[in-house]
């Protein structure tokens, strides 16, 4: 009997030890605020809880952009690592930290690009990969951006600063332009063409 409550202490602090392991790394908008190891998009890639934390905020729907064989639709997230994956900007901070802004472009294909933007005081994350194809669409030369964020149900409600940081973006990064077209997917999952209100 001894033996059996030894063992179930040992197993207990074990057990408290890795879910405070667990909770320690969790990737929350303060950990945005006041981390200081990740310097670009890349950084955050490959931290350990960053993919998690872009599935709590970022939509789930499937959608082709292009980046899956045979016009495979998946979910966002998987196109959206590969465009936050490859060559990275450093992460911009505004605001005393309030506003964060970082972007990439997927590897050996720099047309295609991500941004990240996180407002660590109202817990909101909006992201934009840059494409050349939506599902059916045809290839288009003259990439479209597909915006998306599970906090906003219109585009209207995006914040200004996250569109003014968006087209600075466009004038001063590597390979990039003004989009043909714009999308925008909201809290209720519908693309929606907005390129007249960008």
């Amino acid at each position: 009997m001894k033996k059996l409550i030894g063992i179930i202490i040992c197993s207990a602090i074990i057990l408290s030890f890795n879910l405070s392991n667990t909770f320690a790394n969790e990737i929350t908008y303060e950990w945005f605020k006041t981390q200081t190891k990740s310097t670009t998009a890349n950084d955050l890639v490959w931290e350990d809880d960053f993919e998690n934390f872009l599935k709590r905020n970022i939509t789930s729907k499937k959608i082709y952009l292009g980046m899956h064989r045979n016009k495979e639709q998946a979910p966002i997230i998987e196109s959206y690592l590969k465009v936050l994956g490859g060559g990275a900007n450093e992460i911009i901070y505004k605001d005393n930290r309030k506003y964060i802004f970082t972007s990439a472009c997927r590897h050996q294909s720099c047309s295609e690009k991500g941004v990240l933007f996180i407002d660590t005081e109202k817990k909101h994350t909006i992201g934009l990969i840059r494409h050349a194809i939506i599902n059916d669409t045809k290839f288009s030369s003259k990439e479209d951006f597909l915006i998306f964020s599970k906090n906003h149900k219109t585009f209207e409600e995006v914040p200004v600063v996250f569109i003014e940081m968006v087209k600075e973006w466009v004038t001063t990064s590597h390979m990039n332009e003004p989009p043909s077209k714009v999308r925008f997917i909201g809290t209720d999952d519908k693309i929606t063409d907005v390129t007249a209100k960008y």
